[in-house]
C-alpha cells in the first residue's frame, strides 16, 4: 500500500511530466554556482536536453547551445531571483 508521501510523488511527477509547459529547475550548490537538477518531458522535447545530459551542469557547460554571453545573462537573472527571492 503507497505512503501518503509517495502518492503525493506520484501526483508531482504526474503534473511535473505531463503539462505541456517547459519546466527546469535549477538548484544553488554550496559553491554558488547554479546547476539543473531537473526538467519535465516537454521542456526535454523542445530543447532535446534530457536529464542525463542536463543535471549536474550549469548554464555555461551547455555550450555551444547558450553562447558566453548568453549563458552569462542567464546567470545572472538566476542570481539575481536567488538574491531577491522573486521570479
Amino acid at each position: 500500500m503507497n505512503t501518503k508521501k509517495n502518492i503525493e510523488h506520484e501526483c508531482y511527477n504526474d503534473v511535473f511530466h505531463g503539462i505541456n509547459s517547459e519546466i527546469f529547475i535549477v538548484d544553488k550548490d554550496d559553491t554558488g554556482n547554479f546547476r539543473f537538477s531537473g526538467n519535465n518531458n516537454y521542456h526535454q522535447s523542445i530543447t532535446g536536453f534530457s536529464n542525463k545530459n542536463l543535471i549536474g551542469k550549469t548554464i555555461f557547460e551547455l555550450s555551444p547551445a547558450f553562447p558566453i554571453e548568453k549563458a552569462t545573462e542567464i546567470n545572472n537573472r538566476y542570481k539575481k531571483c536567488a538574491e531577491s527571492g522573486e521570479p
